[in-house]
């Protein structure tokens, strides 16, 4: 099982570094300062609005960014997660109560991706009042 993992994030783990940077360098966080960057990415997330009007406006465009690609991905994450959702409670009926377990990860993870496109949609909010 231990080596599974260690394969998954050793082929996966780059994968995302590199979307991060990405992402990192679209929202100009590669032209500010290093303590700008963490106000910016923090800010991002969660907490209060950067004072700094450069730190505030990368956020914006983080945020932005992260909703935008959460969008894209929406149809057909909802799609996969409703259809794993309902196989595994299909199969917890049919074979064992175990597929309860992935019934409630797979409900999981679809809540959580709704969860966060509102999030986002909310602190794009603040950040933009914040700006104005």
């Amino acid at each position: 099982m231990c080596s599974r993992l260690a394969l998954y994030g050793a082929v996966v783990g780059p994968g995302v570094a590199k979307k991060r940077r990405l992402a990192r360098t679209e929202a100009g966080l590669d032209a500010l300062p290093v303590h700008q960057q963490r106000t910016a990415l923090r800010a991002a997330r969660r907490g209060p609005t950067p004072t700094d009007p450069a730190a505030r406006h990368a956020a914006l465009r983080l945020a932005t960014h992260r909703r935008d690609r959460i969008r894209a991905q929406r149809v057909l994450a909802t799609t996969l997660l409703d259809a794993a959702t309902a196989a595994s409670a299909l199969a917890a009926l049919a074979s064992s109560p175990w597929w309860w377990a992935y019934t409630a990860v797979f409900a999981g993870l679809l809540l959580t991706h709704h969860a966060e496109t509102h999030r986002l949609h909310h602190r794009i909010i603040l950040l933009e009042a914040t700006s104005n």
